[in-house]
């Protein structure tokens, strides 16, 4: 793993690395390595247990075609992606956003997890250079939960901020304006208070994007 993430880590700070999670065995490798939790049991044997976090029993879990010997390159993008919702990271990286699918083998058998945590910061970038008109706003936010992973109106600073914003304390175009909501559904347009607000899914569907104008 090191060889195939080393050059693409080291070229981009927007993501922190990558790990493999394997169940036979209970192997656990990630890179960069770093120390984490360090709790351990009487005998000095680490006590974390990936088998139980929620980033691996959801991708374990979810409903994914498996790969086979006859798989193509070009099917790859029909894989399910489990993204998880913004929260931030007590290894100092800041607030996350983690990406992880399943692994299986050749026969459809599941063997673990494998994933990555993106940075906030770097899907700040990407939102916010999203142009509407002079006024438009463009924000992501995680649907069932409701809170925000990147839009104008915030720039999460980790030193300070422990959680990440929820949709209701964005407006639709800055102070002043009405509050936006946590809408039930996420594929529609509409006008409410003088703008014209529309909704579009995107990330597998986990996450909604917003656009004011």
């Amino acid at each position: 793993m090191d060889v195939f993430v080393k050059e693409a880590w080291r070229s981009s700070g927007r993501w922190t690395g990558a790990y493999v999670a394997l169940q036979d065995g209970r192997v656990f490798r990630q890179y960069p390595g770093w120390v984490g939790n360090l709790s351990s049991d009487g005998d000095g044997m680490r006590t974390y247990n990936f088998v139980v976090r929620p980033w691996y029993t959801k991708a374990r879990d979810a409903n994914n075609q498996a790969f086979t010997s006859t798989t193509r390159v070009s099917s790859l993008g029909a894989f399910h992606v489990e993204h998880s919702a913004p929260y931030w990271s007590w290894d100092g990286n800041g607030f996350l956003v983690s990406m992880n699918v399943p692994i299986h083998d050749f026969s459809g058998a599941f063997l673990g997890v494998a994933g990555t945590d993106i940075k906030m910061t770097a899907l700040n970038g990407i939102v916010r250079a999203i142009k509407l008109r002079q006024s438009g706003q463009a924000h992501l936010y995680h649907k069932q939960s409701g809170l925000v992973a990147a839009t104008g109106q915030w720039t999460p600073d980790p030193s300070v901020e422990f959680e990440p914003w929820h949709v209701t304390a964005l407006t639709y175009g800055g102070p002043g304006t009405p509050a936006m909501q946590l809408y039930a559904e996420c594929a529609d347009s509409w006008e409410e208070e003088g703008y014209m607000i529309t909704l579009q899914p995107t990330l597998d569907g986990k996450y909604c994007l917003a656009a004011t104008v």
